[in-house]
């Protein structure tokens, strides 16, 4: 079971996978994690979620992160801009 804290709520999860969609759902742009298989676990659930209909995490949803998270990185140096093709 995975306990997670939404505002104003407190809500058991009994599926990994249920917290992750509700967290990115509610705004949750970074995870903070410390083991190679978590972080394969996470990319997991965003692939499985952005094509699960019943805990459906919106591409634009993920995007949204995406870019929050390197824009702050942009802003600290921590990634150089580069110009795409396309």
């Amino acid at each position: 079971m995975t306990n997670v804290l939404l505002p104003r709520t407190f809500v058991n999860f009994t599926a990994e996978e249920d917290a992750f969609a509700a967290m990115v759902n509610a705004g949750v742009d970074v995870f903070m994690v410390s083991k190679k298989t978590t972080v394969e676990r996470i990319f997991k659930h965003a692939k499985k979620y952005s094509e699960d209909r019943y805990h459906y995490i919106p591409t634009e949803r993920l995007n949204d992160a995406v870019t929050k998270v390197l824009a702050v990185k942009l802003a600290m140096g921590l990634v150089e801009k580069v110009q795409l093709d396309g």
